[in-house]
């Protein structure tokens, strides 16, 4: 980015005093300026005080602090990576602290900001574009909020798309959304103010767009399209026609609900769902090595399945489609078709870990932390399993090693939260990984360190509840649209071990015993009202790791 020319300051192609419409500060004479940067190869000279750009760029406090750098003495610097007119209200505002912004140079200033790491100017940056989104400038803000990964940013071009939907639909660059704000505009209430038909149509329209990298979501997408309000011949005609909807055995299921709720309504709930297709909860007995479902719709629990494999220690489940996946310390991954009845052992993990963590995130299995079996230290590595071709991939470790944390999914995002480190302390600590950056980065920590909580995913809002180092039953939540985590208290005087979600409701399955050593109760949690109402549902005489199949 940045390249020196080492030369005589005398034959510098700064001029000291020289009245250069260039030069960025007027309110700083150049006395004392001890560098000169070159903006573009036209030699278009900016002389500057070399200590205050170091304390305002993290870019050029990484420049100078590189051991090749100690004793040296350099010549211009030649920025060839900045767009020069950035570059100038970047060093004015080094000086002036101001920034003249416009929608035409936001793009080259927010550039400028983060090559340089000039992060005063990337706040300005934010907060310009923030409170300025419109429909021209939509698309490029999104884009720019999502390869940044800035929450501001991102809130702001949610809400706007919220409040413009249906005029997005029908713009030119509407398929370049991403899937992230596809599924939070499909799933808000706001959306479902428009036209069922057209809301179908937009989502076919941007799985067209690209459809080999899109159609695997397709199903997930038409989960929050209301087929059943859309008229039959509609359904026949149109959706039935779809190649689409008609190449994925999933769409098909949702389009056959469809039709079955217009010709027998009197077997569909008031929300419009089929009553024989509730969530289920699938609970693994590690004791009696079976697996037992709840029913919340009946209240019912019933055998599910026979297993003829058993687990050392702990185990936890996921679901990935109709596919329940229990893995154990050991590294064994088992999985259960439920549309089959069947067992299937997957490909071992690449590490073994003791008490492990997992969360779903776009059809993939991620697992982070655990211990190390041998010495019982807490681990920073991570990886992933691909369901679809039964392979495990390496990732990017934590930042920090961690067991008995919590591992949760939300809105493009998996979260590693709480947990023990190697002082066997609890901590604060949250950490955040995306697809996009690869890695893990530190995002607002806990109110207070949990290790051994549990935690719940609902409407993007991430629940952790209990832990045994917290000083009283409480919950946390998390919503990532809004920075810092929010306290709950909640009156039940157990030790949580497991939470999901079924339907709108959070279950918790709880033990009177901080060991876990009596029976287990599965209480439900509901947080609409005010205050908190807890309702214990079961007693459970065995437990190991819960999942959900969703309808």
């Amino acid at each position: 980015m940045a390249t020196t020319n080492k030369v005589d300051n005398s034959q510098s192609n700064a001029k000291p005093g020289e009245d250069n419409k260039d030069e960025p500060c007027k309110i700083c004479c150049n006395d004392y300026k001890d560098l000169v940067l070159i903006g573009d190869y036209n030699a278009r000279c900016y002389p500057v005080h070399k200590s205050l750009l170091i304390i305002t760029s993290g870019y050029f406090q990484s420049f100078y602090s590189r051991k090749s750098f100690v004793q040296r003495e350099f010549g211009p610097i030649y920025i060839t990576d900045v767009e020069p007119s950035a570059l100038v209200q970047c060093l004015d505002f080094m000086y002036t602290g101001y920034l003249d912004i416009n929608s035409k140079n936001l793009r080259n200033l927010a550039e400028a900001a983060l090559v340089l790491k000039m992060y005063g100017v990337w706040e300005c940056c934010v907060d310009y574009a923030a409170t300025n989104v419109a429909m021209d400038s939509f698309f490029d803000l999104r884009m720019m909020a999502a390869s940044t990964i800035c929450v501001k940013l991102l809130h702001a071009t949610e809400i706007f798309a919220l409040c413009n939907f249906e005029r997005l639909m029908t713009h030119e660059e509407f398929a370049l959304i991403d899937k992230i704000l596809m599924v939070f505009l499909l799933k808000n209430k706001k959306v479902k103010m428009i036209p069922e038909h057209k809301v179908y149509e937009a989502v076919i329209a941007w799985i067209n767009f690209t459809p080999n990298k899109r159609k695997q979501h397709l199903s997930e997408l038409l989960n929050y399209v209301a087929l059943e309000q859309l008229p039959i011949d509609y359904l026949r005609e149109c959706v039935h026609a779809e190649p689409l909807v008609m190449n994925d055995a999933e769409c098909r299921n949702l389009l056959e609900k469809a039709l079955f709720s217009q010709i027998q309504p009197d077997l569909v709930t008031d929300d419009g769902s089929d009553t024989l297709m509730q969530d289920t909860m699938v609970m693994f007995d590690q004791g009696r090595k079976d697996v037992v479902s709840y029913d919340p719709w009946s209240g019912k629990w019933k055998d599910f399945a026979i297993c003829d494999f058993e687990f050392d220690g702990k185990c936890i489940a996921v679901t990935v489609e109709k596919c329940v996946y229990i893995m154990g310390e050991n590294g064994r991954v088992f999985r259960l078709d439920t549309d089959k009845n069947t067992w299937r052992e997957m490909a071992k993990m690449g590490t073994e870990r003791g008490d492990p963590r997992a969360a779903v995130l776009d059809g993939m299995i991620y697992v982070s932390g655990g211990t190390v079996s041998e010495t019982n230290k807490s681990m920073r590595t991570a990886e992933r399993f691909d369901p679809k071709k039964n392979l495990w991939e390496k990732l990017q470790s934590m930042k920090k090693p961690r067991s008995k944390h919590c591992l949760a999914s939300s809105r493009g995002f998996v979260y590693a939260i709480g947990g023990l480190n190697n002082n066997n302390t609890a901590v604060k600590l949250v950490e955040r990984w995306g697809p996009s950056s690869g890695g893990w980065i530190n995002v607002a920590p806990l109110k207070r360190p949990r290790s051994g909580a549990v935690s719940a995913v609902k409407e993007d809002s991430i629940y952790i509840f209990g832990g045994t180092f917290t000083p009283d039953i409480s919950v946390e939540v998390l919503n990532p649209t809004v920075s810092g985590w929010t306290t709950i208290n909640v009156t039940i005087p157990k030790n949580f071990v497991a939470a999901c979600v079924s339907g709108e409701d959070i279950y918790v399955v709880c033990s009177s015993d901080l060991m876990g050593n009596e029976k287990y109760e599965l209480h439900l949690i509901t947080f609409d009202d005010e205050p908190v109402i807890v309702e214990r549902i079961d007693n459970i005489q065995k437990f190991g790791c819960i999942s959900v199949l969703r309808s």
